[in-house]
């Protein structure tokens, strides 16, 4: 049974197995071994990958001009109205910008070797235990502070900044 809220906080645990955690503008889900858990209403809502498996995120915009921030273990992806939605801990997480706006995606690299491949719509940043991939985004900005970074960009359809250090392929 759904669970509901208005502008509250919902927070979404996940089991020792493979889970997938999905959000969206007032409603989520976090699916797994034995686990079903749906909220309804809520402003904010996070989903922590705490306990292991193989967890998948996938986190959907709204109308309005929206944000999405990724690092190797955190993900939030914010508009300006107040909805916030955050992915703990997951190994991949996938932001889409699939209802409008001038979104925005800002990557994160890990203090290891990480690889950016960006084509079309599609960027993603992955490393050592993480994959953060922004979809349908008009700007896509990344970030390599340390380790050897590699950068694949090909026909992309966005706006693209590159900061720090990157070594183009």
């Amino acid at each position: 049974m759904p669970r509901r809220g208005g502008g509250n906080q919902a927070f979404l645990e996940d089991t020792s197995g493979d889970d997938v955690f999905t959000a969206q503008v007032g409603m989520a889900s976090l699916v797994g071994s034995g686990l079903t858990r749906h909220v309804v209403g809520f402003n904010v809502v996070a989903g922590w990958a705490l306990h292991g498996g193989n967890d998948v995120a996938t986190l959907l915009d709204t109308p309005r001009d929206d944000t999405f921030a990724a690092s190797p273990q955190l993900a939030n992806f914010a508009s300006p109205d107040g909805l916030y939605l955050q992915a703990l801990g997951f190994e991949s997480v996938v932001a889409r910008a699939i209802q409008g706006g001038s979104d925005r995606a800002f990557l994160f690299d890990s203090p290891g070797d990480d690889l950016f491949l960006g084509r079309g719509a599609n960027g993603t940043l992955s490393g050592l235990g993480f994959s953060n991939r922004a979809n349908l985004f008009e700007a896509v900005a990344i970030f390599g502070s340390t380790g050897f970074n590699q950068l694949v960009a090909r026909d992309l359809a966005y706006a693209f900044t590159r900061f720090g250090s990157w070594f183009e392929v």
